[in-house]
């Protein structure tokens, strides 16, 4: 079995079973789906995410920047940068 593809360990919980992962795990897993990704100041953005590093640092691709007023497109890719994420949502 090669180490680099570990299968997550399961958790017992309320008659069911939940994969305990990382949150870089986590995200390894999200790479090129889209992503819902809030920041600080209130701003959120969606997109597909391409890729991020340790620190959380987020590629994102054919992102929009989402508002009350609605959205707003970011052609090419869109650095989000790890320490003003508030949540990442698939």
């Amino acid at each position: 079995m090669d180490p680099s593809r570990r299968e997550p360990k399961l958790k017992a919980g309320t008659g069911s079973l939940f994969p305990i992962m990382k949150p870089l795990e986590v995200l390894q897993a999200t790479l090129r789906q889209r992503v819902l990704v809030e920041i600080k100041g209130g701003r959120s953005y969606r997109g597909t995410l391409e890729g991020f590093d340790q620190h959380m640092n987020l590629v994102l691709a054919q992102a929009e920047e989402v508002g009350r007023e609605g959205t707003t497109p970011h052609p090419g890719r869109t650095l989000v940068r790890g320490d003003s994420v508030i949540y990442i949502s698939p």
